[in-house]
Formats: C-alpha cells, sequence, structure tokens
C-alpha cells in the first residue's frame, strides 16, 4: 500500500522533470534512444562553444566528472564516487569487467542481449581459468532458481540484463542476490537504469550506458562497484588514466588504482562527462520512484489497449515484472504491418519481423494510449 502523500509527492516531482523535454507525443522508443534534454543539449553546446573559442580549459572541465561520478554513486546506491568509473557505453564497461575477471565460472543466459553475452565469450577465449555456463532458460528470463541449479564449486558469479530488451522483464535482484551469496552479481543496466526503481545496493556491478532512459545521448554511460566487486576483480583492461599518478610520466608501469578508475583505459571525454552529469541532475530532479511510477502507470495504459483490441505481449509478465517495454503482436496483422500503420499515426516504436517494441518514458502522454487504439482498431477493419 502507498504510504499517505506519496502519491501527491511523487506527481510533483515529476512535473518540474517533465518540462526539460521536447520529444514528440508519438515517441515511444526510448529502449532504443531516449531523446536528450534541453539540458544536455545546451550544456554540451555551450561547451563546444567554448572549446572553439579557447575560453575553457581541461583543468578548467576536469571537475564535471566528479560529479558526474558522484551523482552515478548516489543513483547506485554506491557509499562513494571512488566506486564509480566513466565508461563511453555499457559495451565497453562490460568488457573491462570481463577482462578483470577472476579464475573461475561465470553464469550467463545466451538468450540475454549480445552486448551482454560477447564480452564473457571473448574473455573465456582468452583469459586462463575463465569460463561461461550458459543458462538457457524457458523464454530466456533468469530466475533465481534457475540460476541456484546452475551453480557449482568453480561459480564466481552471474551476468544478467537488469531489464530485458525483448521483453521488459525486470531482473528479479533480490532473489538473484540470495541465491548467489556473495558471489558477484553484474547487471548490465541499459534498459534500467533512469526507468525502474531497482535496488541497486543488491549489485556487485552496474554497467550503463547514458543514449536510452537516461537520455544523457551517445557516448555517455558510467561503471558502479561494490566494495567486493573491486577487491575481487583485477585490472586486465587497465590503460594510463587507471593507474596511480598517471601524469608522472617516468617510464615506468604504474601500479593499478584501487578504485573503479582503474576500470578505464585513458582519460574521459568531458563533453560526453558534461551530458552525464546534467542527465543525472534530472533523474534526481524528478527522483526515480516518479519516473518509474509514471512509465508503470503509461505501460499498462498500452497494454489494456493491446489486449482489447486482440493482441498479446510475447511474453505475459505479472504485476511488477515489467518496466518500460512491452512487444507485443497481434494476430490480424504481421509485425510489419502494424509498425507501418503507427508510424503513419506518428507513433515511433522498435520494429522486428516477429514484433512491435513500445517502450514510452515519464514524459509519454496517456493520449498515446488513445492513438495506438485508433491505429489498431483501423489496422484491424482493414483486414
Amino acid at each position: 500500500m502507498t504510504a499517505p502523500g506519496t502519491t501527491d509527492r511523487v506527481d510533483g516531482a515529476l512535473a518540474g522533470y517533465a518540462s526539460h523535454f521536447l520529444e514528440p507525443a508519438g515517441y515511444a522508443d526510448f529502449a532504443r534512444y531516449g531523446p536528450p534534454s534541453r539540458d544536455v543539449v545546451e550544456r554540451t553546446s555551450r561547451v563546444m562553444h567554448d572549446l572553439a573559442a579557447g575560453r575553457v580549459s581541461v583543468d578548467e572541465l576536469s571537475p564535471t566528472e566528479g560529479r558526474a561520478r558522484e551523482l552515478a554513486a548516489r543513483a547506485t546506491m554506491r557509499p562513494s564516487a571512488e566506486q564509480v568509473a566513466i565508461a563511453s557505453n555499457t559495451s565497453s564497461a562490460l568488457y573491462q569487467l570481463a577482462y578483470s575477471l577472476p579464475p573461475g565460472e561465470l553464469i550467463v543466459s545466451p538468450n540475454e542481449f549480445p552486448a551482454n553475452v560477447y564480452p564473457w565469450a571473448r574473455a573465456a577465449d582468452l583469459l586462463p581459468g575463465v569460463t561461461v555456463r550458459w543458462l538457457d532458460t524457458p523464454g530466456g528470463r533468469v530466475t533465481p532458481e534457475a540460476v541456484a541449479a546452475a551453480i557449482g564449486p568453480r561459480t564466481i558469479g552471474l551476468a544478467v540484463s537488469g531489464v530485458d530488451s525483448r521483453t521488459g522483464n525486470r531482473a528479479d535482484l533480490p532473489g538473484l542476490r540470495q541465491v548467489l551469496g556473495d558471489r558477484l552479481l553484474i547487471v548490465d543496466a541499459i534498459q534500467a537504469f533512469g526507468v525502474t526503481d531497482l535496488d541497486w545496493s543488491l549489485t556487485d556491478a552496474v554497467a550503463v550506458g547514458g543514449q536510452k532512459w537516461l537520455r544523457a545521448s551517445w557516448s555517455t554511460g558510467f561503471l558502479s562497484l561494490s566494495t567486493r566487486a573491486l577487491s575481487v576483480l583485477g585490472h586486465g583492461l587497465t590503460g594510463w588514466s587507471g593507474v596511480k599518478d598517471p601524469t608522472r610520466y617516468d617510464g615506468l608501469l604504474h601500479d593499478p588504482l584501487p578504485s573503479a578508475r582503474r576500470f578505464t583505459v585513458t582519460m574521459p571525454d568531458l563533453v560526453a562527462a558534461t551530458a552525464l552529469e546534467a542527465a543525472l541532475e534530472l533523474v534526481e530532479l524528478g527522483t526515480i520512484e516518479a519516473i518509474a511510477r509514471r512509465v508503470d502507470h503509461v505501460v499498462n495504459g498500452l497494454l489494456a489497449v493491446v489486449e482489447e483490441c486482440g493482441g498479446q505481449p510475447i511474453v505475459p509478465l505479472g504485476p511488477g515484472e515489467r518496466a518500460g517495454i512491452l512487444t507485443f503482436t497481434v494476430p490480424y496483422a504481421e509485425a510489419s504491418a502494424v509498425g507501418s500503420a503507427l508510424a503513419a499515426r506518428g507513433i515511433v516504436t522498435t520494429t522486428r519481423e516477429q514484433y512491435v517494441r513500445m517502450s514510452p518514458h515519464a514524459t509519454t502522454p496517456e493520449t498515446l494510449a488513445d492513438e495506438l487504439r485508433e491505429s489498431l482498431t483501423a489496422l484491424r477493419r482493414s483486414r
């Protein structure tokens, strides 16, 4: 039950957040790309103009990276910014983790989005003692029960998506944490961070790209690590930026940093860090609680329309199991025809051969459900 006053507080927080965005009402493709805020556009444009005119130095811009890491640490429930490293995307962060794994077996579902498959497979090819236990579960859902059955004497952890990109299924982080014990829980959070209120304190590694739900655009992201991860993981791809005294150019190899910054290969893109900082500030402004609540409301409205019009989600999910993504089919038209009908009405989605995926955000108006109903109804009548 929602505590008294919670709804008003959440809705109030969201009102200020929504005013920072400009996308059209029919945009429902945040699982592919999230149009950035006015803040991101204005701040990065200003920095680029200042750089072009020589009005700002690298030293003057450098504190932006620290502020972005502080915001990311708070958002992922880490006590220190030293547990966060800037990354240019989710994949590069996952590769940093993969090449720093200790010997042992990592559990991974082959049904994960490929970005959360290839790093572990490549690490198993190249690192002595590192292997992958491929967990093939019905429907691709990584459940605590399936993971518990797969754990063996060499298991060092699990890599899983916080939200599945195809179905919108939320990972059961409490259940996974319980069955893993003190093993690593590594989360590809590209489809989860900024859209759902998962308990990141249960994780050991959170890899985030900022171009989707976070709305920071491309080349932005971060890696957030628990103290356990920092103690267990090595430093497979540490570059000159991730060592002690990086600007002491003495021709020697320096020791890797004990912090998360050892998972970097070079200095951060400070324009991208500016975008990341602005986007994370807006998540704090809106609050993840409010954003997640609003997204759930909009998605539930769209799901009701799909079912009303004879369609169904490709994977049935119960209350609280879905986050942001609604992937569906209808029996009277192929996915391509559905996608075209929606596009003709100004509704932006991702269309694949087998399904249409809608992914609204907290700024998506409820009227999108009416537009969806009219589109599907007209398509059904035409058949």
